[in-house]
């Protein structure tokens, strides 16, 4: 017999508690994803225009900010399903 003392109340069921955990690791798990990918589109948006001259930055900056934007947007939209 083993001398170890349970330390969980009665009724505790760790196969639950672990299939209940479950889901929050895996949505954190996907929002550390999501930062990454705001992260990564602002690097993106910022890499493309470095270094252009102001002719060549006036015609490209507004096709960058528009897929900065639906990057964002696709972003926010996953984050709201992830909150629901």
């Amino acid at each position: 017999m083993s001398s170890r003392m349970s330390v969980h109340a009665p009724g505790y069921d760790a196969a639950h508690q672990m299939s209940a955990l479950a889901p929050n690791i895996e949505s954190a798990r996907r929002l550390a994803e999501l930062d990454a990918q705001v992260r990564l589109a602002w690097r993106e948006y910022r890499d493309n225009l470095d270094g252009l001259r102001a002719a060549d930055y006036e015609q490209r900056e507004p096709a960058e900010w528009d897929q900065l934007q639906a990057t964002l947007r696709e972003v926010e939209a996953e984050r709201a399903q992830l909150a629901a």
